[in-house]
């Protein structure tokens, strides 16, 4: 029964995040052909502020409604913890933000994008409710009703000449609102109507609602971690625009397959979370390094595949050929993405052991590490420097996780023999790709 829940929640979870990648790429399309005049410069802005924003948050505040979710009331707790500490320094950040990058533009689009940020957060907190109660189908649903009816809006503006970054930011908001409020309703519903056993077994569990004290010192210090992490990339970016600025596009050109690649890793993230919480919740046995060798052997194959296709995914991305040095850049980020899939196993057990101010000071350390190395790499090898350096970060973060768990030195050398055997291959197709 279990392993039909699981499937039906892959299932769920993969369309969703397949949709959501095509209404994405659509509507962006879309709007840079429609902006005009000041909005070029302040979009990619926007961009910028919403990755942080969406993506910093959600390891933070999810994975406390995950961690926690057993317990009863967790999301009114969390709604609680985001509305009266988050929402105000997340505006306060905003606004610095805007000030310091782009201090000439509306006053009024940079509201927007903050409020836009805020929603999605919103709609991000309500659908984990859902995730951590399993309730997979409806999450999907709602995902496709919600982006859905967001891509016909964009289209409709766009058919008629109004389109502008106003415009796509308060439609994203009241999409996000409309979201959010579906799946408030949506646990209701099956309380009332259809009385799920994994809903009541992960939402009305009859232990004591969590305070909000004991949400901060969790959710905060692992929402600052993902804040530092998610930073690296455009720390990247920034020593490669200073110091080899030809490599520029090859990188972020790089960087866009390893984001369409890294959807597997986003859907291991929606899934199974819930499934790994409730087992170590029960007491069952857990072996963490047998998980992680046996997503390394896994997640080899699927490194490759994304790796021998990089020509092709490229191709029908930029609509013509890679050069070498996107290609050689492409292999390199596809190793990071190969090693953030097994710190994530690693990640998630220190987080279900409320370990978050550990995993603050472990990103805090790697991204002085891969400042270090993009300062004394980027200058000679360009983005090869700069992938390098966050291979190092990413090994960093990995081992030392790997190594307070105390594995045997036989783990620890099977897990080391699978990434050489990754770096070794990898070297070997590309070398195959740049003979061809």
């Amino acid at each position: 029964m279990q392993g039909a829940q699981l499937g039906k929640d892959i299932l769920s979870y993969a369309v969703a995040l397949a949709f959501n990648f095509l209404v994405q790429t659509v509507c962006l399309g879309l709007l840079w052909r429609s902006l005009k005049g000041s909005e070029t410069q302040i979009f990619p802005l926007v961009q910028v502020w919403l990755g942080l924003g969406v993506s910093t948050l959600e390891l933070g505040l999810s994975q406390a409604i995950l961690r926690f979710s057993r317990a009863g009331h967790v999301l009114k707790s969390i709604l609680r913890f985001w509305a009266l500490v988050l929402l105000p320094l997340s505006i306060l950040l905003g606004f610095l933000f805007y000030l310091i990058f782009s201090p000439n533009n509306s006053l009024y689009l940079i509201f927007l994008s903050i409020v836009a940020t805020s929603t999605y957060v919103f709609y991000t907190l309500c659908s984990t409710h859902l995730r951590s109660a399993r309730l997979s189908l409806p999450f999907l649903v709602i995902n496709l009703l919600k982006n859905g009816s967001l891509l016909i809006s964009l289209g409709l503006f766009y058919l008629q000449n109004k389109l502008s970054l106003d415009t796509w930011l308060l439609l994203l908001t009241g999409h996000n609102l409309l979201g959010a409020l579906l799946c408030l309703l949506t646990p209701r519903y099956y309380i009332k109507h259809k009385t799920t056993n994994s809903y009541k077994t992960n939402s009305a569990s009859p232990l004591a609602p969590v305070s909000l004290t004991e949400i901060m010192r969790f959710a905060l210090p692992l929402w600052l971690a993902n804040l530092v992490f998610t930073s690296e990339a455009y720390i990247d970016l920034a020593f490669i625009n200073s110091f080899f600025p030809q490599d520029l596009i090859p990188y972020r050109q790089a960087v866009e397959l390893s984001m369409i690649a890294g959807a597997l890793l986003q859907l291991i993230k929606l899934v199974l979370p819930p499934y790994l919480y409730e087992k170590l919740g029960k007491g069952e046995i857990f072996n963490l390094h047998k998980t992680v060798l046996s997503v390394s052997c896994w997640t080899l194959p699927a490194f490759w595949l994304f790796g021998i296709s990089s020509p092709l995914l490229l191709k029908l991305y930029l609509g013509k050929e890679p050069g070498p040095a996107t290609l050689s850049l492409s292999w390199i980020l596809l190793f990071v993405l190969f090693l953030q899939v097994q710190l994530f196993w690693l990640r998630t057990y220190q987080e279900y052991k409320k370990s978050s101010i550990l995993l603050l000071l472990i990103a805090l350390t790697a991204t002085v590490l891969n400042i270090l190395g993009n300062w004394l790499l980027v200058p000679s090898l360009g983005g090869a420097g700069a992938g390098l350096a966050a291979c190092a970060a990413s090994l960093f973060s990995l081992y030392y996780l790997w190594i307070i768990n105390r594995p045997s030195i036989w783990q620890t050398a099977f897990v080391l023999l699978i990434q050489v055997i990754a770096v070794l291959s990898g070297w070997f197709f590309y070398s195959l790709q740049e003979t061809l």
